[in-house]
């Protein structure tokens, strides 16, 4: 992967992610700097991150999910079409922890304290599994459909590698609900769009409770549990340059999609 120097974020030098997938940001921290970020973080700063994931950050983007297409006309999608396009949105309900951690991959290193070599593990595993069930769910993609379809916002696909938020001071607060606010500008300028079949297009529509634990979404309590013995390989078949890393990383701050 290239190391090339871009510009600074939240005050640390960072590198360019070549492999990104489009309109992520393509950046990561510069890896010399892992203890200085380790620093930032604080002394108690796997207890705060803990409590931060006890409010389930991915529960709110859920919530806050775009619920019509911009490019895609569901009334002309094929029985078929429509059986898997009901499968992705499962699978985005069943993986939203997997899906929100992979979008916001805060900096960890695994030479770091034992407890923060416990997160790291866990969270490699979590996306080891989110990694090879999306493979299978594009395995199934029916003919006629193309990969326009990852580019709607109602659809969530996970980025090529994972998605860098440099960490921030926790003074400086949350900027959070951003892609909220571009598809209400859209809406407001009175855009085409087409409603998702239901009953994903109803608002406060989830298939089971959010307490249902799921292999993606296992819950707030999996980083405080003991990472399994598989987790520690960081075997990654996809190229995915920035799970092996060990200094990579998204903000402390962390705000929900």
């Amino acid at each position: 992967m290239s190391a090339k120097h871009r510009y600074q974020v939240m005050g640390f030098p960072t590198q360019l992610v070549p492999t990104q997938s489009p309109y992520f940001p393509n950046y990561e921290v510069v890896r010399a700097f892992a203890s200085q970020v380790r620093g930032r973080y604080g002394d108690d700063g796997v207890s705060r991150l803990r409590e931060f994931y006890a409010t389930r950050p991915w529960d709110d983007m859920w919530r806050g999910r775009v619920r019509h297409f911009f490019l895609i006309d569901p009334r002309r999608l094929s029985d078929s079409q429509l059986i898997w396009l009901d499968d992705v949105f499962h699978f985005m309900f069943e993986y939203q922890q997997a899906l929100w951690m992979r979008n916001h991959w805060l900096h960890i290193s695994r030479e770091w304290e034992p407890e923060w070599l416990n997160v790291y593990t866990r969270r490699l595993a979590l996306d080891d599994a989110l990694r090879q069930e999306f493979r299978k769910l594009k395995a199934r993609m029916p003919a006629g459909m193309t990969d326009m379809i990852w580019h709607e916002p109602a659809v969530w696909a996970p980025p090529a590698p994972p998605c860098t938020w440099i960490v921030a001071p926790a003074s400086l607060g949350s900027a959070g609900g951003q892609a909220r606010r571009l598809v209400a500008f859209s809406d407001a300028r009175k855009g085409q769009y087409f409603p998702l079949p239901g009953p994903w297009d109803a608002e406060d529509y989830v298939p089971t409770s959010f307490d249902t634990s799921t292999t993606g979404s296992p819950g707030p309590s999996y980083y405080t549990d003991s990472p399994p013995a598989s987790a520690a390989s960081d075997d990654e078949d996809d190229g995915d340059e920035a799970t092996k890393s060990d200094d990579e990383g998204k903000s402390a701050v962390a705000t929900s999609i």
